[in-house]
């Protein structure tokens, strides 16, 4: 694809006549490079249209169909820095699409995919909680079927190996993560294969009172405090042997875990400014644990409480990672203070299409909606896609990157350990 800037619509928005392009190839949502004296600006194709030009020749008038493309531009590069977008675009500048990234990766860079429609690894920015000062939130949500176990299992075992320091609790209501660290079932990645450093299972009541839970997470404690190698802590939160009502059980566990998470997290931060717990919080089917609606008085509590700890433990250095299948079903407040948002795929009905438009604008939902459904039988291949948006993506922190997460374990290992 080829094309040239023509007008300037507004000072981060700019419009290209297509003149080169192989037809039936995608436009809408694909990365193009605008090359502007010593400077390379990144934009992405957020609308198109076809309009009907006449041409006059030899006394006679035919038609022919022009394409004028909508370009969001992204950022600005030069010498490799990134620099202000406070320029305008000259006229006539070369488009194309986006054959590179442009920028070197850091100690911190870890990939989980492709840029959308390339073949160019895009890289996210894992830096741990310690390094940051802070703790991030992440909202992971997408119908089922749609890759969410898939990019939050390679999301964790890249945190991991760029941060040896930091600290897991995951609480794992299906069993898929204690099955990942044990090797079984048969899954895109088996944690224990690419992870460092000890694993801690516990399956309560089985091997974990409530009385011991404070021991537990006193490591996490300890571990910032000695500067020593984070812990990973799973909590196998299936129940199924437990007797007795394991929805209450269920309750009960995870409240008296995440007080003693909180409360180690602010003896820490009361103890020493400088340093902080270096903890993410994975909470799987999160809307079991702060939903949008009950009527159940012990979820409410419960509910209320991680509200309470969302908002409030970002100094302390726990971030929280919310897995969910509709965001609709959460508390508004776990959507609205995650900096780090990942969508997949099929969100497209009221009142989570609303939620994505609020959020993200009604350009980022028309280009979503072009996500494959990998169990759609007529797909010439089996793709998770995901919009990621906030601090980790690196082209822009105000729009969402869309990319194509790895096909395969190899893929993802090659990427990420041989290539690194």
């Amino acid at each position: 694809m080829k094309g040239i800037v023509f007008r300037e619509l507004c000072p981060f928005r700019v419009q290209a006549l297509l003149q080169e392009y192989q037809e039936g190839e995608g436009l809408l949502g694909r990365l193009v490079q605008i090359k502007d004296g010593d400077k390379l600006v990144i934009g992405r194709v957020v609308d198109f249209r076809r309009f009907p030009a006449s041409l006059e020749e030899h006394d006679q008038v035919s038609f022919r169909e022009e394409t004028v493309l909508d370009i969001e531009l992204l950022t600005a590069l030069s010498g490799g820095v990134r620099v202000p977008l406070n320029f305008p675009i000259k006229h006539l500048s070369e488009v194309e699409f986006l054959k590179e990234f442009p920028l070197e990766s850091t100690a911190y860079t870890g990939y989980l995919g492709h840029f959308w429609g390339t073949n160019i690894k895009a890289p996210l920015i894992l830096q741990d909680f310690q390094t940051l000062k802070e703790a991030y939130h992440f909202f992971v949500a997408g119908q089922t079927g749609s890759g969410k176990s898939t990019l939050v299992q390679m999301l964790l075992a890249l945190y991991n190996k760029l941060n040896p320091r930091m600290n897991f609790l995951i609480l794992d209501t299906f069993g898929e993560f204690t099955a990942s660290f044990k090797g079984k079932r048969e899954l895109f990645l088996h944690l224990k294969d690419v992870w460092n450093g000890d694993v801690e299972i516990y399956t309560p009541p089985k091997n974990l009172a409530l009385e011991t839970i404070k021991d537990v997470i006193g490591r996490f404690l300890n571990s910032a405090l000695e500067g020593s190698s984070g812990k990973c802590v799973v909590l196998d939160l299936t129940l199924y042997k437990a007797g007795g009502d394991p929805v209450a059980l269920r309750t009960e566990y995870v409240r008296e875990t995440l007080r003693q998470l909180y409360n180690a997290g602010l003896e820490l931060y009361r103890r020493s400014g400088n340093l902080n717990l270096n903890t993410l919080v994975v909470l799987e089917e999160a809307h079991n644990y702060v939903p949008n609606r009950t009527d159940d008085d012990e979820t409410t509590v419960l509910s209320n409480e991680i509200v309470k700890y969302f908002i409030e433990t970002k100094d302390f250095g726990i971030g929280w990672m919310c897995i969910t299948t509709l965001p609709s079903n959460v508390r508004r407040e776990v959507f609205d203070h995650s900096r780090v948002k990942f969508i997949g795929m099929g969100l497209t009905s009221r009142p989570d299409a609303e939620l994505l438009k609020e959020a993200f604008g009604s350009e980022f939902f028309n280009i979503y909606r072009l996500f494959p459904d990998p169990l759609d039988p007529l797909s010439p291949k089996k793709e998770f896609c995901f919009a990621i948006s906030g601090p980790i993506t690196i082209l822009s922190r105000q729009s969402p990157e869309f990319i194509t997460v790895f096909s395969s374990k190899e893929e993802f290992i090659k990427a990420n350990w041989e290539e690194g």
